[in-house]
């Protein structure tokens, strides 16, 4: 193969191999945990005792060396998966070598993220990293953040003053409506003789979530109730049923 060809042909097996890997390993479960693909690296297979048997043309074509994270641990596993390509047809075909991977034990066990990183480096340089969450919920909170600097004041007497009004219905909507981007969404409020607000956000298909609110909260007040009342509940939470 040419040095062009190989230039042009070695981003898609990689691509291919980390579509793979994230369609079997990226998922969360019912309580809203998640596993992800922390750290990949490849390179070409090459042959050892485990496959002195086999014809050229059944041996894998590389070996993907992954990191696996949670966010149930500071720690992470990791193994060596080895895949075929076929880039005429667009696959990565892990399955037909599983007996030479799979196992019980990964290769790398329960360790730091700094080892685990050094141990793939061993393979090759690494071609993937995420070492953050890419879950719903981390995309939900980038975006608060982002609509909450874009509001420009430290608490909502400040944006009082600044808009000429104060409906917190409306205030927590607007927010809500920037972050979810739910096609249904509306929020209801009353006050407590206290001074603090039971507001309920209603979404399609899913129970009215209720959350509180003050009018002299702070912004991060505001965000810390968001987040701990709404967006995590959300994230474990699955939509009702419809039927």
């Amino acid at each position: 193969m040419s040095l062009e060809e190989r230039l042009i042909k070695e981003p898609m097996r990689k691509k291919l191999i980390l579509e793979a890997l994230k369609r079997e390993i990226d998922q969360e479960d019912d309580t809203g945990n998640s596993q992800w693909v922390m750290a990949v690296a490849v390179a070409p297979f090459e042959r050892d005792e485990r496959t002195d048997d086999l014809e050229e043309g059944e041996l894998p074509t590389h070996t993907a060396r992954v990191i696996i994270k949670t966010d149930c641990s500071p720690y992470v596993d990791g193994t060596d998966v080895y895949f075929h390509l076929d880039l005429d047809k667009g696959l990565a075909d892990c399955q037909r070598f599983e007996y030479l991977w799979a196992s019980y034990e990964p290769k790398f066990h329960g360790g730091t993220v700094v080892d685990a990183l050094n141990w793939t480096y061993k393979l090759a340089d690494l071609y993937y990293l995420k070492l953050d969450n890419p879950s719903q919920l981390e995309v939900w909170l980038n975006k608060l953040e982002k609509v909450i600097q874009e509001l420009d004041v430290e608490n909502l007497a400040d944006y009082s003053l600044k808009y000429n009004e104060l409906n917190l219905c409306q205030f927590y909507q607007s927010i809500l409506e920037q972050v979810l981007q739910e096609e249904y969404l509306l929020v209801t409020g009353r006050e407590e003789h206290s001074g603090s607000y039971i507001l309920t956000l209603h979404l399609k298909g899913r129970l009215p979530t209720l959350f509180t609110s003050k009018a002299w909260y702070n912004l991060d007040d505001v965000k810390a109730e968001i987040v701990a009342s709404i967006l995590r509940p959300l994230v474990k939470s699955r939509p009702q049923d419809k039927s």
